[in-house]
């Protein structure tokens, strides 16, 4: 008989293996196994898939059995709970697994929904507004509400992947009162054209914006704004699809600045404004890495960039890098001006 290769593999190396596993399965195979009978009560991740299968309410009851029976030992505490929904799920359950793991101090948890639908429930959207949660979330295909609540989420790590934004007026100040947020990851996330996304975070060190979609059918006809005022921020990372238009950018500690902005030939007006309007925001950066895409956006338009001077009023490093789809390689000595004027600094 051959060696069973996957029992014989360390704690460690299974734990991980099996927090990628849907749980029940889990339990399934726990029965084929003497070594695996009593190794789920050590797990550190657990994930629970819902989106088929068994029916709602026994997932419900087993989710909260599984949980309560795993919380029973103290001697491994459980660092990282993930859900994966059908849309049909009910809000009440999601408020009282939010709970149940805020009272047992998990540090980690995440929901997502059925790929291609969005949950869409405003009294979870507005509960998930005001009440306390564990250290990091991750949340995949939610609607958002702007708060309405002076309470403080108890979070320093919030990751957003394709939520919607949905404001009650033209202003959303989701973030308002996060107080004691560090980082924040916003990932094919949709917001409204004429909306104004205010990210007020006085403990943010790190932001990353990905790939943000702004729901207009005519990117001239983009009013979407931006206002991020992060005194502490330190790491600024900015990976978008064009240009968006930043009305704010109050960073004064920032050290690393990452940009990855793609654009077509059209609109070159529309773009090179908003990103010479970017860079003078992000005047206090002291290390820069810009793709070639960006840096060819800034000779889109001729002799606009000699009019310009150099944003940046403290910098050290600058890093231009070639993306896998560009074959821009040489980078023009007016785009180098604009950067390296000020700072006697080389490029790499």
């Amino acid at each position: 008989m051959d060696p069973d290769r996957l029992s014989d593999l360390p704690d460690c190396l299974l734990h991980h293996i099996f927090g990628f596993i849907d749980f029940r399965y889990y339990v399934q195979a726990s029965l084929l196994c003497k070594r695996w009978k009593l190794l789920w009560t050590s797990l550190q991740d657990l994930y629970f898939d819902g989106s088929e299968g068994t029916g709602t309410l026994f997932f419900h009851w087993f989710v909260f059995e599984a949980l309560s029976h795993r919380l029973r030992n103290p001697s491994y505490p459980l660092n990282k709970v993930r859900l994966h929904l059908k849309c049909g799920t009910r809000s009440s359950f999601l408020k009282k697994f939010i709970a149940y793991l805020g009272s047992h101090n998990v540090p980690w948890f995440g929901i997502s929904f059925d790929q291609n639908l969005c949950f869409n429930d405003r009294d979870f959207a507005a509960y998930f507004s005001r009440t306390q949660f564990p250290k990091t979330v991750e949340l995949t295909r939610c609607h958002m509400v702007p708060s309405q609540s002076d309470c403080q989420p108890t979070w320093t790590n919030l990751y957003l992947h394709e939520c919607y934004f949905c404001p009650q007026s033209i202003l959303i100040n989701s973030f308002q009162n996060s107080v004691n947020l560090k980082e924040l990851h916003l990932h094919k996330c949709h917001f409204p054209s004429r909306a104004v996304l205010d990210i007020w975070c006085p403990r943010l060190v790190n932001l990353v914006l990905s790939d943000l979609m702004v729901n207009t059918r005519d990117a001239g006809d983009d009013k979407f704004e931006l206002k991020v005022s992060a005194p502490e921020l330190l790491s600024f990372s900015l990976r978008l699809r064009r240009p968006l238009h930043f009305s704010l950018l109050h960073l004064p500690a920032l050290d690393n600045v990452d940009i990855r902005i793609h654009s077509s030939n059209n609109l070159k007006i529309f773009s090179f404004e908003r990103l010479i309007s970017m860079f003078q925001g992000l005047r206090y950066a002291q290390s820069v890495k810009i793709c070639s895409e960006t840096i060819k956006m800034l000779t889109m338009i001729p002799g606009a960039l000699e009019k310009q001077s150099c944003p940046f009023s403290r910098l050290k490093s600058l890093t231009a890098t070639c993306d896998g789809s560009s074959n821009y390689d040489n980078i023009p000595a007016i785009v180098m001006a604009y950067f390296l004027s000020n700072s006697g600094l080389v490029q790499h």
